[in-house]
């Protein structure tokens, strides 16, 4: 599958979870108004029926059809101009809410004259409510006598009856994060597939080099003329233990990284000097890529250069450090290596005038496999695996990598930690 097959699926995907999430939202809105509409209006029969009661027990007659007002989403007042005690209030206020379905906690004043003279927090479980937020209700202009109820709750007990529409809700999220995992697992594996195809071509294309160098020196080598002349010889043979030793690098290199995922490496620890490992690199460097030995400046001002760590790997890590300098310089390499003592530690900096790394990339370039694109610079020898390996025999030490780039064209500048101990 291609990527714009792919692209396509997202986008065609996504606009579908929005449309879905969107008609969620909607009906659910629309169910819990409908369910607030429906609490209201049991709210305002019950407490009609509950002043038609107390207009009885006076033996009056009611003042106006429908004393019953709302002044706010959860409270409510009820013109009764009647004296009441606030026992057979209550007592009538719980009977009619638990024959309605409105078992939960109220809060219920009264006012004479706009002012409050009675105030409780009427519960129908072990739960409490807030006394004080009584006293914050407002006051009803223009009436004698008349009682508010508020219910506190109402929200939550709106949303209790609301389970179908919870549930449903939390079966689409589940679905939404199974779609973003599958997403995620999809590009993860195209990605792997890219790597794997980058991978497969870059190795061909550097075992095809070297064996048909071996092949074409072992054909001339074959010829019995070639023994009188013992400097084509001795070229030719050269020749094919250099291809050799670069093949059985490349592996090598394979194979550390293999060991390495497997928790398979060993380091040997031993006593080593900082300064003379990376002048060694450095000559090796310069003989195998055939720079002036002045294109690498030496600046290493450690006071201490002395640490206990893995010489194989560590002289590894430099050599990765300056061959990628050497390799990704479009003119003749402009590098420094510095280096000194800080934290405990020993900081080497790799630092070169090539083509630099974007910000966007600059993380990417520990990942295995990674090459950053660059035209035809991607064209450089390797696996992709140098700062992988880097990166990975950095941590087993204990230590950090980093890398810091300008612009495009600016260089870039490799700093490496390593613990003393």
């Amino acid at each position: 599958m291609n990527r714009n097959s792919i692209r396509l699926i997202i986008v065609l995907a996504t606009i579908c979870i929005i449309g879905i999430v969107v008609t969620q939202i909607y009906w659910v809105k629309k169910a819990f108004d409908l369910n607030e509409k429906q609490f209201n209006v049991n709210v305002s029969l019950g407490l009609k029926n509950v002043a038609d009661s107390v207009f009885k027990i006076n033996h009056v007659n009611a003042e106006m059809d429908n004393p019953v007002n709302q002044l706010s989403s959860n409270y409510f007042v009820v013109s009764i101009n009647q004296f009441i005690e606030p026992q057979i209030l209550e007592r009538l206020l719980k009977q009619e809410f638990i024959k309605r379905g409105l078992a939960i906690n109220f809060g219920m004043v009264i006012y004479n004259d706009d002012k409050m003279v009675y105030g409780k927090c009427i519960t129908f479980n072990n739960t409490t409510m807030d006394a004080s937020t009584l006293n914050s209700l407002p006051g009803w202009k223009g009436n004698s006598i008349y009682f508010g109820i508020y219910f506190p709750g109402k929200g939550s007990s709106i949303a209790n009856q609301m389970s179908i529409w919870i549930f449903s809700s939390a079966v689409l999220l589940v679905v939404i994060v199974f779609f973003a995992y599958t997403l995620y697992i999809i590009l993860k594996q195209k990605r792997l597939s890219e790597i794997q195809s980058d991978f497969v071509n870059n190795m061909t294309h550097e075992f095809q080099t070297p064996i048909s160098s071996i092949a074409i020196s072992s054909e001339i080598l074959q010829n019995p003329d070639i023994i009188s002349t013992p400097k084509r010889l001795t070229q030719y043979a050269s020749v094919i233990h250099k291809e050799i030793y670069k093949l059985k690098y490349q592996v090598e290199r394979v194979l550390e990284m293999s060991s390495m995922e497997n928790n398979e490496i060993r380091l040997n620890k031993e006593l080593i000097n900082i300064h003379d490992l990376i002048v060694s690199v450095k000559e090796k460097i310069v003989q195998s890529s055939g720079i002036p030995e002045s294109c690498i400046q030496l600046d290493l001002l450690t006071q201490h250069p002395q640490l206990m760590a893995d010489k194989i790997h560590i002289e590894n890590i430099i050599y990765n450090l300056l061959d990628n300098a050497v390799k990704y310089s479009e003119d003749v390499p402009e590098i420094k290596i510095s280096s000194r003592n800080e934290r405990n530690g020993i900081v080497i900096s790799v630092a070169d005038k090539g083509i630099g790394i974007r910000a966007d990339q600059q993380k990417k370039v520990f990942e295995k496999f990674y090459r950053i694109p660059m035209g035809n610079l991607h064209q450089a020898k390797g696996f992709g695996l140098g700062l992988s390996y880097v990166s990975l025999l950095t941590k087993i030490h204990n230590g950090m990598i980093d890398v810091y780039s300008g612009e495009s064209g600016k260089g870039s500048r490799f700093i490496l930690f390593l613990p003393i101990e």
